[in-house]
Parts: C-alpha cells; structure tokens; sequence
C-alpha cells in the first residue's frame, strides 16, 4: 500500500508489524514508514472517483449554461438585424459566429454557420442549437429523475 497516491493526504495510518495499541494515534502523518490500511485506502479511491465525476459534471453544466447564454445572445442580435430590416447578416459577424460554433459541445456543433445570409435562416439555426443544448441539460436531470423512479424503494 506504500504507492497508494493518497497516502499523504489522510490523516489515520498503520504502523507495519506487529499490533501495538498504545503505540498508534489518532490523526498520526501517514508519513515514513506508515502505511493505510487497505479499507481506508479503498474509500479513498472511491472518494476521489466520485469527486472526479462530480467536477466533470459541473463542468459540463458550466460549459451548456455558456453556450446557451451565448445562443440568447445571438438570437437577440439576429432578432433586432431582422426587425430593422437588414436583407442579410453582415460578414463581419463570420468571426463571432465561429467562436460561438467553436465552443458548442461535441454532437452539437453545426456542419457551418455562415454570414451573408437571410437573417430568419440563421436565426433558425440558432434556435435548433439551443434546442440541443436544453435537451442535453435536461437529459440528465431526466436520468436523474428515471433513476429515482427505478431504483430501491
């Protein structure tokens, strides 16, 4: 167990050899020639798995919630080109529209959002995106819930 990565993050160690009980501490350094045992060590892999996952979740949350905030964003843009009657989305939009692509998660990313066109056209394809992005954030609040129905009652 002297490789086990987390040895030095807790707080509770053996001493190897014989068992001696006035010898050990509470909150000993897991320091030297001190080993966890095999129990703590397993629920510290554990722990570690299961704080990995969250924070790839939490990134991924924090990821949609940008790339839907930015969808709004365009929407509202392309919204007030339309209404002020513009027959097409100015080219100098091609940059922002290629930053925006470029940050969408896999599966969700167009073949190509380009300017020039008629604003409705690439209004709709915004709307199609965020339409992805919600069903993304949703699917896994709906797993959440299929899970809670499935599960042990």
């Amino acid at each position: 167990m002297g490789d086990f990565p987390h040895v030095r993050c807790v707080g509770f160690a053996v001493r190897p050899g014989p068992r001696r009980r006035h010898h050990l501490r509470v909150a000993e350094p897991a320091i030297g020639d001190l080993r966890l045992s095999s129990a703590i060590a397993g629920a510290l892999d554990d722990m570690c798995r299961d704080l990995e996952r969250f924070q790839a979740r939490q990134e991924q949350r924090a990821l949609l919630g940008r790339c839907i905030d930015a969808a709004d964003d365009l929407i509202e843009a392309l919204e007030g080109i339309s209404l002020a009657g513009w027959p097409v989305v100015p080219a100098d939009w091609q940059p922002l529209l290629d930053r925006f692509a470029e940050q969408l998660p896999p599966g969700v990313r167009p073949d190509e959002l380009r300017s020039g066109g008629a604003p409705c056209g690439l209004l709709d394809q915004i709307f199609e995106i965020e339409e992805r992005l919600f069903q993304l954030r949703l699917g896994e609040w709906a797993l959440v819930f299929e899970r809670a129905e499935i599960g042990p009652g």
